[in-house]
């Protein structure tokens, strides 16, 4: 019900690999062009290497009270959050609150770079 409520039953994977290569790019930029330009490192870089980054954007729907990653985790990846918030937790029972991220934060910039643990 929760993935259903947000895509309104349909895979935009499988649309966007039905589609020709130049209007899945316009569809990937009108998407996500916003979202990746709010990271201060893509503010203001060319508009070619922001359609390389949002075709190559999976989104991810987490319910809540999933976790994306654990403490100790090596970072592959750069996140963005579309929709929502995430909580990010620490401590031996992953108990303390670091911080909260809502809609328009990034975390992971580290990993594109590195491969930290997390």
């Amino acid at each position: 019900d929760y993935f259903w409520s947000l895509s309104g039953g349909f895979d935009l994977h499988q649309v966007l690999e039905s589609i020709p290569w130049s209007l899945r790019v316009e569809v990937c930029m009108n998407l996500y062009e916003d979202v990746v330009r709010q990271a201060p490192m893509f503010a203001n870089v060319h508009r070619s290497l922001i359609q390389e980054i949002v075709i190559r954007l999976h989104p991810l729907v987490a319910l809540p009270g999933t976790w994306i990653f654990h403490e100790g985790d090596v970072g592959h990846e750069m996140l963005f959050v579309a929709r929502g918030t995430l909580q990010i937790l620490t401590g031996d029972h992953e108990d303390v609150l670091l911080a909260t991220v809502s809609e328009g934060s990034f975390f992971g910039e580290n990993a594109l770079f590195f491969s930290p643990a997390r």
